[in-house]
């Protein structure tokens, strides 16, 4: 009997323990799922921003400095959405890195081993997995970041790095959705294929595929039970 009261306390003992060390969960950026192994990366990403005032200056770990363009972006999310920027908000400093990228999206959007930039936007930044980026990609002809306007309207769901090719679109439902495949032809992003499933009744739903083939659009339509 001493026995089993002995393994009892013991158990209840590790148990608190193990509860103790424990860290609360930290909120994360909504990243797009990468469907096959990205290309090495060259080089990684990290800047800081500090509030000076009624300004924010940023710095970076790189030989250059982000465009104004960028930078103007930046500074009207932070403007615009406290709760993503509560820690700067705070501390009057934040250090964003590949590792620890939140509120961004930091990663390579575009296959070429440069980190890319995605910037939340105020209409979306709070709303679940339909989380619109403003994009901005690194182009080392110009050792800098160029805003891609494609990528910058709609969330980003998956990255498929064997082919070159970036799913997003909208999620409002089980079946009701619509995705829009692009796909990198050397520095130009083309769109390839669009999917949309809409809800007609109870049991239904109506997808219309589009597809682009030789340069040719294709349209199917097709009902399924649920």
């Amino acid at each position: 009997m001493m026995k089993k009261v002995f393994l009892i306390l013991l158990i209840a003992l590790s148990c608190s323990q193990n509860g103790d060390n424990q860290q609360k969960p930290v909120l994360d950026t909504v990243k797009p799922e990468v469907v096959n192994q990205e290309p090495e990366i060259e080089e990684l990403l990290s800047f800081t921003i500090s509030r000076k005032e009624n300004n924010y200056e940023i710095s970076t770990n790189n030989d250059y400095k982000f465009p104004k363009e960028l930078v103007a972006q930046l500074n009207k999310s932070i403007v615009d959405c406290d709760y993503c920027y509560n820690k700067l908000l705070q501390d009057s400093t934040m250090t964003v890195n590949t590792y620890d990228p939140f509120p961004f999206d930091i990663q390579d959007v575009n296959f070429d081993g440069k980190m890319d930039l995605r910037i939340p936007s105020l209409e979306t930044c709070c709303s679940g997995n339909n989380v619109v980026y403003f994009t901005w990609i690194y182009d080392s002809t110009i050792n800098n970041y160029k805003f891609n306007k494609e990528l910058s309207e709609l969330p980003i769901l998956k990255l498929y790095a064997t082919n070159k090719t970036v799913e997003g679109g909208w999620i409002r439902g089980l079946n009701d959705f619509n995705k829009v495949e692009f796909k990198w032809m050397e520095d130009v992003l083309v769109m390839e294929k669009e999917v949309i499933s809409e809800t007609i009744n109870d049991s239904t739903a109506l997808i219309v595929t589009r597809t682009l083939n030789d340069k040719i659009w294709s349209t199917d339509s097709t009902t399924i039970e649920f």
